[in-house]
């Protein structure tokens, strides 16, 4: 049977679907291996996720619940280069207060809050691998993005953040951009980076760096069904 491979993802208990061409019963059937297995979710190409979220949500009596819609770019040529002031430098370990700051307010803005100490590990982890980078500003840093998952011809780009009054001077661009260039540089053939759907400026941002549509991605989590309150009156 051609079944979809899944793969535990880097940032979370969900697991990742990546497939080609899996017809509807490879889906069902891959739903029903899947059963006897606890996952919290899915993520990977939009409509297999969605169909086989469902399909496994119903097999255990649960509920299938969207948690993002995401697009997936890749870049292979830089078109637009850094047009804001500043430089990128390579965060280092004295730069960890500010980093577990930023990587925690990354993730409350995308839904997924942690603790600060998950913040802290998370940031000297991606300090130590020597792949993230802030964008420096007359001596203030102002923005970040990381660089990881590397393969054999691509790296991604994620933790993608400015501070917040410092947005709108397209220091998050200069920054992506000539990170970007600098990981092709490093070898590799391409990056890529994972989008929110529903926000059509950052998307804009990407495509005028260089980054092409390749896919639509989406984050389904499986839970216990929702029970609706009652309200029970004794007289």
């Amino acid at each position: 049977m051609c079944c979809a491979c899944f793969a535990a993802n880097a940032s979370s208990a969900n697991h990742t679907v990546s497939n080609t061409k899996l017809t509807e019963r490879d889906l069902s059937e891959a739903a029903e291996l899947l059963q006897g297995i606890d996952i919290p979710g899915l993520v990977g190409e939009r409509q297999t996720v969605l169909y086989l979220s469902q399909k496994l949500a119903d097999l255990k009596n649960q509920e299938a619940s969207l948690k993002m819609d995401q697009r997936i770019y890749r870049l292979d040529k830089v078109k637009k280069a850094a047009d804001a002031e500043g430089m990128l430098v390579k965060a280092r370990l004295e730069h960890l207060s500010l980093v577990t700051e930023w990587v925690r307010e990354f993730m409350d803005i995308i839904g997924e809050p942690i603790s600060k100490e998950q913040a802290d590990k998370a940031g000297k982890a991606f300090i130590e691998a020597g792949r993230l980078f802030l964008w420096e500003v007359n001596g203030k840093y102002v923005s970040m993005a990381n660089a990881a998952r590397p393969t054999a011809h691509n790296i991604t780009i994620n933790y993608v953040y400015t501070s917040l009054e410092e947005r709108k001077k397209g220091y998050a661009s200069s920054c992506m951009s000539t990170l970007s260039q600098l990981m092709l540089d490093e070898g590799f053939q391409t990056t890529s980076l994972y989008t929110d759907m529903t926000n059509p400026t950052s998307n804009k941002i990407y495509m005028e760096i260089g980054y092409e549509h390749v896919a639509d991605s989406a984050l389904v989590l499986i839970h216990e069904k929702k029970v609706a309150g009652c309200l029970l009156l004794f007289l």
